[in-house]
C-alpha cells in the first residue's frame, strides 16, 4: 500500500493501544485501518474499510464535527 498520506488517532484495546489510520492505497481509495502493536514491533491490522466512516474522519481530523 502507498503511504500518501496517513492520519492517526489512538484508543485503548485492552493491555495495547491501537491505531487508528485513514490512509490512502495504490489505487487511490481512502482506506479506515485500525491496527495494534505486537510485542515484536509487528503491526496487526484488525480492521480495515473503504471508504473510512464518519467518525473516523472527524477522530482523525479530515472532517469537520459538524
Amino acid at each position: 500500500m502507498d503511504q500518501l498520506r496517513a492520519i492517526e488517532g489512538e484508543k485503548h484495546v485492552d493491555e495495547h493501544i491501537a491505531e487508528i489510520r485513514a490512509d490512502i492505497d495504490a489505487r487511490g481509495r481512502l482506506l479506515e485501518m485500525v491496527a495494534v502493536e505486537l510485542e515484536d514491533g509487528t503491526p496487526l491490522v484488525f480492521h480495515c474499510m473503504t471508504p473510512p466512516s464518519e467518525k473516523t474522519l472527524r477522530e482523525t481530523g479530515l472532517a469537520d464535527g459538524r
